[in-house]
């Protein structure tokens, strides 16, 4: 199995400059590397299957498979101002359902009969937005219910992913677990329906250990539907924090774990901690080069990618892989060494070593 890459690093307008971006990006990257698309609702329309027809041809022309769908960020992931909008529409939000489907449609129409293959999606929500837990669970499994028709319709077995993400309503894979446990979830699980999606950098900012959150996921029955590969930038000296510090921008949100003495304190977003001392461990959620362990003064949480990959191994699972550095546009310019699909295809070598490493 190879890794793949996911085009949540280009800002997708449009269908048609989505598949001429896929054909260009592909020049550099791998043969046969899988990509995880992200469709945002604008492009999708009301008629999902004829939107993605020039992403079909795209991917025919360059004979390369699809991982996955990420169905995450509903609206335009590359606006200048994102932070916790990317969140929105909740899933107490009937708009979350509908675009979810109408994603669940444009998967179909990309995918050949007898496919196992599925969507990532946002962790119920941001916790400010005044979120109804009931209401957002049933209109979840709502979505699962729609997906098994779907997928049975068409000859293809659909599932969703609901993907962890540091300080929203299920930061954690164990959170994500109770979830389930206590919900009308239960029975999408145990079908497959309802999976997680386990983001590397998520876990380590959180400071989640991935044995324990794959034991917790396989406790409540969940299966795992899409590994992530990502890696966090991480300090524990005053210049480094201070470096951390500077990464500090206007678009996407930079929730941020402080481990002082055994306790551990999350923050919304790095603007939050300028007033604190520089003291402890910090990681902060931002993706950086996989391939890289060092960035200057800061560190990366690099090793929890083995980690990961080696615990679902362990466990007998075998979900697709998708490196998923998307934060190119925002990162400091020695942070990237090359072109974007230069360091994406170093990015999938890399990769690709740890996983033969440990045996996936």
């Amino acid at each position: 199995m190879q890794p793949g890459w996911c085009t949540n690093v280009l800002p997708t307008r449009s269908t048609d400059d989505l598949a001429d971006a896929l054909t260009a990006m592909t020049t550099c990257i791998p043969a046969g590397a899988p990509i995880g698309l992200w469709l945002p609702d604008g492009v999708l329309g009301e008629n999902p299957a004829e939107a993605v027809a020039p992403i079909a041809k795209a991917l025919a022309r360059i004979n390369t498979p699809l991982l996955g769908l990420n169905a995450f960020p509903q609206g335009d992931f590359h606006r200048d101002h994102v932070k916790d909008d990317v969140y929105l529409p909740a899933w107490d939000n009937p708009a979350r359902l509908s675009y979810t489907l109408r994603a669940a449609e444009a998967l179909v129409a990309l995918t050949c009969p007898g496919d196992e293959i599925g969507l990532t999606t946002v962790p119920l929500g941001w916790p400010s937005h005044d979120i109804d837990i009931e209401a957002a669970a049933d209109l979840m499994k709502q979505a699962c219910d729609s997906l098994e028709r779907l997928g049975s319709k068409n000859d293809r077995e659909l599932f969703l992913a609901v993907e962890p993400e540091p300080c929203c309503l299920l930061p954690t894979a164990t959170t994500l677990a109770e979830f389930v446990s206590t919900t009308s979830l239960q029975g999408a699980a145990r079908r497959g329906t309802l999976r997680a999606c386990l983001d590397a950098c998520h876990l380590a900012v959180e400071h989640e250990e991935p044995t324990v959150a794959v034991n917790a996921l396989t406790d409540a029955g969940i299966r795992i539907g899409r590994v992530q590969v990502s890696s966090a930038p991480e300090a524990d000296s005053p210049k480094g924090i201070k470096a951390m510090q500077s990464l500090n921008e206007g678009r996407w949100m930079h929730q941020t774990s402080v481990l002082r003495g055994g306790t551990l304190s999350m923050y919304d977003d790095l603007p939050e901690t300028f007033d604190l001392d520089q003291a402890g461990l910090w990681r902060t959620h931002l993706h950086v080069p996989v391939h890289r362990a060092t960035f200057g003064e800061l560190g990366s949480t690099q090793s929890w990618i083995a980690a990961l990959l080696s615990a679902v191994s362990d466990s007998g699972q075998r979900p697709p892989v998708e490196v998923e550095t998307y934060a190119w546009n925002v990162l400091p310019p020695s942070f990237r060494l090359s072109t974007v699909q230069a360091e994406i295809a170093r990015e999938l070598e890399w990769t690709a070593g740890i996983m033969q490493e440990v045996d996936w």
